[in-house]
């Protein structure tokens, strides 16, 4: 599917098309939030597989996903489902630091 189609798909939320994949900038109101934010993301991220682009600095983490595999300004379900995944785990509100630990 085409990365507009995706978007729609995903149901918009932040995320746009980028250099021929989704894109989205993830706020949080620290950085410990943004980075237990990228540990859970980058444990998920091993299990399926895949592999996205993404910057943090402070309290925001931007994250681009493609798929080579499905051409040039297009996704897979995939990456829809990866989309959806990063939106709730975003909302994930950590309430004892002591005990992160994924």
């Amino acid at each position: 599917m085409s990365t507009q189609q995706a978007v729609t798909k995903i149901g918009g939320q932040g995320w746009s098309t980028v250099d021929g994949g989704l894109h989205k900038k993830f706020e949080f109101a620290d950085f410990k939030y943004s980075s237990n934010f990228l540990m859970r993301y980058t444990d998920y991220c091993t299990k399926v597989g895949q592999h996205p682009q993404w910057s943090n600095v402070y309290n925001t983490v931007d994250v681009t996903i493609t798929s080579p595999d499905a051409g040039e300004g297009h996704v897979s379900e995939r990456e829809v489902e990866l989309a959806k995944y990063l939106d709730m785990l975003s909302t994930v509100q950590v309430t004892d630091y002591a005990n992160i630990d994924s």
